[in-house]
């Protein structure tokens, strides 16, 4: 469905519902949280920014069968 793809209100770059997670995360956690984000192979970068902006850096790529990077694991 749309919203799956696009989220509620889409963004030019497709980062804003990324941005909204991983901003809301700070502070809000315990120790032993994990968060697991699907995103589009060329979002690589920019999630991986956004992370380290927020002072998540234990994470860790997961890529695909076609050998692309599709998921990132975030220990928190």
């Amino acid at each position: 469905p749309k919203l799956a793809l696009y989220g509620l209100k889409p963004s030019i770059d497709g980062m804003q519902d990324y941005k909204q997670i991983i901003d809301g995360l700070s502070g809000k956690t315990n120790k032993q949280s994990l968060l697991i984000m699907e995103h589009g192979s060329m979002q690589k970068r920019q999630i991986r920014s956004l992370l380290r902006i927020n002072k998540f850096t234990n994470f860790q790529e997961i890529k695909d069968f076609a050998g692309l990077p599709r998921l990132v694991k975030v220990r928190l």
